[in-house]
């Protein structure tokens, strides 16, 4: 069904029919315009100002916000962002990749946008929460030209609204919705403790807890025995009482790999692009699938390569591929690892990553100038507590029966996230 408009010329500011046929979001509380709650910030620096010390932006995921760093030197000019800010990726806006910057100050290429939030009355976090409901999103597809792949420019984003309660009850919202979230999180961090508690058990492992306001003490060293210049010592802190600890270099193959440093892209080819923000906690994959803009043969992945992230928040996250993931090459900011099979079980090594005893000696030795970071030879110094493979075998059969119930236990944690996100969207656009 046809319907007649008018508008007056001086209001039409674009040349599509969907900005102005969009049905207006409702809420149960005033509407307020983007218009007067935010503000593009234009504070640029040029690549040759840029200092390595400012975190640089390199993706915000889709599903919860999470933002991730990387450390390179740009090419272009970048924006800064301080904290409390909301920062938006111009080319994703339609699909919720929005974060406030949780850092004094952060830099992003000009794929993103910050904005400064000068609206008084509302907080950070509900604004925050409400840009990424699903109303909200939905209302943004249903104004976007189709078939145009445009960036949300401020012109664009500044035409939306969204429901404003008072401060009071905004923040009572917030507090319920991150209430279950921290349910949901407690489900997944027991979860894990018991794999770790299996593997220390097993392993008669000491269960180091690393504490990093304790490295510092005053003492002599070698010169000609200096590594790196932070505070470090060559303690591992890993014990066992009943098996051998092996450096990790002794148990592979050849020589730590980088992978591909190409884009990844929307468009399908054979082969799937795994990049950090690709990788779970738990060392599978996740739904948001790109691919290499081209393919290398050097870095296509073979059965039980083994994957570990080198910098950034995600440093030390491992995946082990398999061949039935379907054909993939890896991207830059992880190191592959050819595994001799006939020492370590590759499983087995999977989930010993996944325990304190991996994690606390990643704290003790990234190196935190910049971005955390801990490079491909560094790596191989990590001590295994290396059983027999008939005993590694055994853990491994323990283990999966472990993860199988996480998966059952993650399973549960995400209905209350889609819950938690479920009450924000009633508290906020019911009836």
């Amino acid at each position: 069904m046809s319907k007649l408009m008018f508008t007056q010329f001086s209001a039409l500011d674009k040349w599509y029919i969907e900005q102005y046929l969009r049905k207006a979001i409702k809420g149960r509380f005033p509407m307020i315009s983007l218009s007067k709650i935010l503000q593009p910030v234009k504070m640029r620096l040029n690549s040759q100002e840029y200092k390595s010390d400012i975190p640089l932006v390199s993706k915000i995921r889709f599903s919860d916000g999470q933002i991730f760093y990387r450390v390179a030197q740009p090419k272009n000019d970048v924006f800064l962002a301080k904290k409390g800010y909301l920062l938006v990726s111009n080319i994703n806006f339609e699909k919720g990749a929005f974060c406030i910057i949780d850092k004094e100050t952060v830099a992003c290429s000009t794929d993103y946008q910050p904005y400064e939030i000068i609206y008084s009355d509302i907080l950070p976090e509900y604004l925050n929460l409400c840009l990424r409901s699903d109303a909200f999103l939905k209302n943004v597809a249903e104004a976007k030209p189709k078939g145009m792949k445009t960036r949300a420019k401020w012109d664009f984003i500044k035409t939306f609204s969204i429901p404003v309660p008072l401060l009071s009850e905004q923040n009572e919202i917030v507090n319920d919705y991150y209430a279950m979230i921290r349910q949901a999180n407690d489900i997944v961090d027991l979860s894990w403790t018991k794999m770790d508690e299996y593997y220390i058990a097993e392993l008669q492992a000491k269960n180091y807890r690393y504490n990093p306001f304790l490295q510092y003490s005053f003492g002599f060293v070698n010169f000609k025995k200096l590594t790196r210049w932070d505070s470090w010592t060559s303690d591992t802190g890993v014990t066992s009482e009943k098996y051998d600890i092996v450096p990790f270099g002794q148990l592979i193959f050849g020589k730590p790999q980088y992978g591909a440093n190409v884009k990844g892209v929307d468009t399908p080819c054979d082969y799937r692009y795994v990049r950090i923000t690709d990788i779970n906690e738990d060392g599978s994959l996740n739904e948001e699938i790109k691919y290499p803009k081209t393919v290398e043969e050097e870095y296509i992945l073979h059965e039980n390569d083994f994957l570990i992230a080198r910098s950034g928040n995600t440093v030390g996250k491992t995946f082990l591929y398999k061949d039935e993931i379907g054909p993939a090459i890896f991207a830059g900011y992880l190191i592959r690892y050819i595994l001799n099979t006939d020492l370590v079980l590759p499983e087995y090594l999977l989930y010993y990553t996944k325990t304190d005893i991996f994690k606390n000696w990643i704290l003790k030795n990234q190196r935190i100038a910049g971005q955390p970071n801990i490079n491909g030879q560094e790596y191989l110094s990590f001590p295994v507590i290396l059983p027999p493979i008939e005993k590694q075998q055994e853990i491994v059969d323990k283990a999966k029966k472990i993860a199988n119930q996480i998966k059952n236990e993650q399973y549960q944690s995400c209905c209350m996230f889609e819950q938690a996100k479920q009450d924000f969207e009633n508290a906020i656009f019911g009836e």
